[in-house]
């Protein structure tokens, strides 16, 4: 898979970004919130559209999704007020939408970079995923490797639609759905332990114990 970015054939970088025209913005948003913080797990903090004021003396930024190491941050916090000992985001999710204006877009993502932080930009209506590290000067596609640093979620394209792959049958097009299908899995756990504890107690053993 090509190194270069969907939009830079001529080698763009992040300032270049084009900022394409779409209204998936929210369905990809809530997606990845909800597969980033069941790939990560309890030993990380995903939020989601949370104003995060870095140390770099600017304004609040507000990526889609971004994580953070367990506990940062006061829980249930509107904002993420960053101090001198706490840790910057490991990697944040963008996906822009119809209303985000270009210039203020290629400024954000260059912020970010600036600030430490991997960024996966997820364009939404082209079904494409692209990934910047501040020692790249230019984009990488992602589509359809794993995000390391999202706990190894895939984007993939799923009829047409930008979607996300978290393992064996397990791949999802929207929050709703993603939740659907972790919900019956965790369902079919349950049902097969219960049958499993029944065995027991038919042997004479105590499952309990």
């Amino acid at each position: 898979m090509s190194d270069a970015s969907v939009f830079d054939e001529d080698g763009l970088s992040p300032d270049e970004v084009m900022v394409p025209e779409g209204r998936s913005h929210r369905r990809v948003a809530e997606l990845c919130h909800v597969a980033v913080t069941h790939a990560l797990g309890s030993a990380w903090q995903v939020d989601a559209n949370l104003n995060w004021y870095p140390l770099d003396g600017g304004g609040p930024v507000a990526p889609d999704v971004m994580v953070l190491p367990a506990g940062a941050g006061p829980p249930d916090a509107r904002s993420y007020q960053q101090g001198p000992a706490d840790p910057s985001p490991s990697a944040v999710i963008v996906v822009p939408s119809a209303s985000d204006d270009v210039l203020t877009f290629r400024a954000k993502l260059r912020r970010l970079l600036s600030l430490g932080a991997v960024v996966y930009v997820a364009y939404a209506d082209l079904a494409e995923v692209e990934r910047f590290t501040p020692a790249d000067e230019n984009a990488r596609r992602w589509l359809g490797q794993p995000c390391d640093e999202l706990g190894g979620i895939v984007f993939q394209v799923v009829d047409g639609m930008l979607g996300i792959w978290l393992g064996p049958d397990l791949v999802a097009t929207s929050a709703p759905d993603l939740v659907g299908q972790l919900r019956s899995r965790a369902d079919e756990a349950a049902a097969r332990a219960e049958r499993l504890a029944a065995q027991l107690r038919a042997s004479g053993l105590d499952p309990e114990a």
